[in-house]
């Protein structure tokens, strides 16, 4: 299964993942965005500025994929659609 990054349910389930495990913090952080700014944002953004992107990946890491993999049963390709770090290097 694969889930399309710009469904607003995706970056919602995205941001549940990221957070869920945090009980602790649901009250101060619960509204908290992990996610604001998606990468084809970032694109637009760089672009109006006169940059150019050089390196751009996202990526879960194996914490979380095995973390999720057990606590929700999810598959390695139903994984695959859920991001935990991004990385983006531009230049002007």
């Amino acid at each position: 299964m694969h889930i399309p990054q710009g469904a607003g349910t995706f970056k919602q389930l995205n941001h549940f993942l990221l957070k869920y495990m945090y009980t602790d913090n649901w009250e101060r952080e619960g509204n908290e965005n992990y996610v604001p700014v998606s990468f084809e944002q970032y694109d637009q953004i760089f672009k109006l500025l006169g940059m150019q992107v050089l390196f751009q990946r996202s990526s879960t890491i194996p914490y979380l994929k095995e973390k999720w993999s057990n606590d929700f049963r999810f598959s390695e390709a139903e994984l695959e659609s859920f991001m935990s770090t991004g990385i983006i290097v531009a230049k002007k």
